[in-house]
């Protein structure tokens, strides 16, 4: 006894971390959606499954909530959740939709039809694409589109009209920006071109020098053959369908490029042969098509795989899905195993007595 008491005493001292259990999820995995307070799943049937913070509760396994789920919007206090069939559904405390947003939280509340995909951040906006492809917003923010005819009466806030012809929406996280891919292969931007720091935004690059709040969509000129677009603090990280990535925009911390510029008003290529890219509010992630995924390092000079302009940190490979939020991060390997990292106060990475998990830990595996 007292020998296990010494050894426990050294971890501890060490920084060690004690993870308590691994959950289990008997199904396949489509996609992961992390909130701050809350990790949902999506399985290949559909079935919409939580883990960690429900209401005053909390959740250590992972558990099925709903059926038939297209894709899940997670902000403290609100969720959003899109169905097969096209309806919009709400629950939370601070509801963007509903009639009464602060009266039964917990409560799921159908609030809109006929939806394609949707989109949201922390500064609760939500972006919804109706079936139609014409592209909406919703919520409070000092600098977003203005408003346009009010759609859906029964709405706490005004649904409001951005563009028609919409295939996909990239939002920052922490702000009223974001940018828009149409159907036929344009791009438009919006939003505030300096942060609550005086930052300039890569939406500077774009506009006269004199303008603040760009409130209506502004056509810009991408020169790629587009595969993904993520706005990211400031920045844009752009993925070609040819497996490049190029940074474009705000360079602090020297994340995009190694030099000491502080706006990048040419796109740097970052890396090449990647699969998809992921955001963070801290990291950036890529996944290559060899399935390894790799962390972009700071500030270091060394070339890899033909690209001396960041460093590329290989963290785990054999990986078949990265998914990041505000504060978490959880991969998929190809055998089912989950990995999880960042913050875990609310356990949306799984039970345990670690409130932030500081490198890669195995957190549950798949068993269907």
């Amino acid at each position: 006894m007292k020998r296990l008491t010494i050894i426990a005493l050294c971890c501890l001292l060490s920084g060690c971390q004690f993870w308590t259990s691994s959950f289990e999820l008997p199904v396949l995995i489509d996609d992961i959606i992390l909130g701050p307070r809350t990790t949902f799943f999506i399985t290949n049937k559909q079935t919409l499954y939580g883990l960690g913070s429900f209401g005053a509760s909390y959740v250590n396994k992972p558990i099925p909530i709903m059926s038939d789920v297209r894709n899940v919007i997670s902000t403290w206090n609100t969720t959003i959740v899109l169905k097969k069939d096209g309806t919009l559904w709400e629950w939370g405390s601070a509801r963007v939709f509903s009639k009464e947003p602060y009266e039964k939280k917990d409560e799921i509340s159908k609030v809109l039809d006929n939806v394609k995909s949707i989109w949201g951040n922390e500064s609760n906006l939500v972006y919804v694409l109706k079936e139609n492809d014409s592209l909406w917003v919703i919520g409070h923010n000092d600098c977003r589109v203005n408003p346009q005819p009010l759609v859906e009466s029964s709405s706490a806030l005004k649904l409001t009209k951005v563009l028609e012809g919409v295939k996909e929406v990239s939002v920052q996280p922490f702000s009223g920006n974001a940018i828009a891919s149409t159907l036929d292969g344009k791009h438009y931007i919006w939003g505030s071109t300096t942060s609550d720091s005086q930052r300039q935004d890569v939406l500077s690059l774009f506009t006269d020098h004199d303008v603040t709040c760009q409130s209506t969509p502004l056509e810009v000129s991408i020169e790629f053959h587009v595969k993904q677009i993520v706005y990211q603090d400031q920045a844009l990280l752009i993925l070609t369908k040819e497996g490049d990535l190029y940074g474009l925009g705000s360079n602090h911390y020297s994340r995009l490029n190694s030099s000491s510029e502080t706006m990048i008003k040419t796109p740097s290529k970052m890396a090449t042969n990647i699969k998809c890219v992921q955001s963070s509010a801290f990291s950036i992630y890529v996944l290559s098509h060899q399935h390894a995924l790799y962390r972009i390092e700071n500030e270091r000079n060394s070339p890899t795989q033909g690209v001396s302009a960041v460093y590329l940190s290989n963290i785990l490979n054999n990986v078949d899905m990265i998914s990041s939020g505000v504060g978490s991060t959880m991969a998929i390997t190809r055998d089912g195993i989950i990995y999880g990292w960042g913050n875990n106060e609310y356990n949306q990475l799984g039970h345990s007595n670690v409130k932030v998990i500081s490198k890669l830990t195995k957190v549950g595996i798949l068993k269907p």
